[in-house]
């Protein structure tokens, strides 16, 4: 077996190189987005090759939506978009851990992803934290965000040219966040991306997509800390200020029980704070499991 220690392993694997695709990879025109009754409408832009969009809008105009519809997950209620010539979209959710074989290892679940081989994907699993015999372990024995990082890695193998990333920092280690930094950032190909973590995605995007609720989007150059002036400049609202306000209030799926953003983001912090507990006793119960 091959031990690789996961610093090492960070500074030596770098994303496949992409497949050369058409210059505008994504175009969307008057689109619009949601399940039953669109959530936005009339979206139009373009994303050119080798852009890495971080997406933002006020929140619930549908920022995950948007990502599912470009990946052609769920079909748009109305508009267009369009992917450019030989574009091949590679899609991280945050219900990634459905698509694993449970009953497989680490290791061969991405391989069966990819196209790397055994070691670029040992490479790749050392970067996010699984090296040696850690990547044969069955994933029905992983914890949450183990899983998650499992998933990550048999996205960043597959090798698309546009990837599609929903919250990809969530339930990461801050050593595996940092590699997923660096490897965008040296990535070759197209990335949008939703996060709310803005020190991940000032460190690699070139570009931000802002949505108002209306639909009304725009794409800047820069990150989130041009954004503010260059927004000012041509006049488009300022969305990061949207998303501070603390009496926005946000609404249920069934219609009902409104509640405030300030209550929603302290439940967000609670889900969070319990799922990391729920981690670290899953971590303990299968090191028991072990030693029994």
């Amino acid at each position: 077996d091959i031990l690789i220690e996961a610093d090492t392993a960070s500074i030596n694997f770098k994303l496949p190189e992409p497949e050369k695709c058409s210059r505008i990879v994504v175009e969307a025109e008057n689109l619009k987005i949601g399940y039953q009754k669109p959530i936005t409408s009339e979206i139009s832009f373009q994303c050119e090759r080798k852009f890495k969009i971080a997406i933002i809008g006020a929140n619930g105009v549908g920022k995950s939506t948007l990502l599912k519809t470009i990946g052609k997950k769920i079909p748009n209620l109305g508009g267009s978009i369009k992917l450019g010539q030989n574009v091949s979209t590679a899609y991280f959710s945050q219900s990634i851990t459905d698509d694993l074989n449970i009953n497989d290892s680490i290791l061969k679940n991405v391989l069966d992803h990819s196209l790397i081989g055994d070691k670029k994907a040992r490479n790749l699993l050392g970067s996010l934290l699984f090296s040696g015999d850690d990547v044969k372990k069955d994933v029905k024995f992983l914890s949450g965000g183990e899983k998650n990082r499992v998933g990550l890695a048999c996205i960043l193998a597959k090798g698309g040219n546009v990837l599609l990333l929903d919250e990809p920092t969530n339930h990461l280690d801050m050593k595996s966040v940092d590699f997923l930094s660096s490897s965008l950032a040296s990535y070759e190909g197209t990335v949008l991306c939703v996060s709310h973590n803005r020190g991940f995605i000032n460190s690699f995007c070139t570009h931000i997509l802002a949505i108002t609720s209306t639909g009304q989007c725009e794409i800047f150059s820069g990150n989130l800390n041009t954004y503010p002036a260059l927004a000012k400049k041509s006049g488009f609202p300022n969305i990061l200020e949207e998303n501070d306000e603390p009496e926005k209030i946000e609404t249920s799926l069934d219609g009902n029980n409104k509640i405030s953003y300030k209550e929603r983001k302290l439940l967000h912090n609670k889900r969070d704070s319990l799922q990391k507990k729920i981690e670290k006793h899953e971590e303990l119960l299968e090191k028991n499991r072990l030693q029994i």
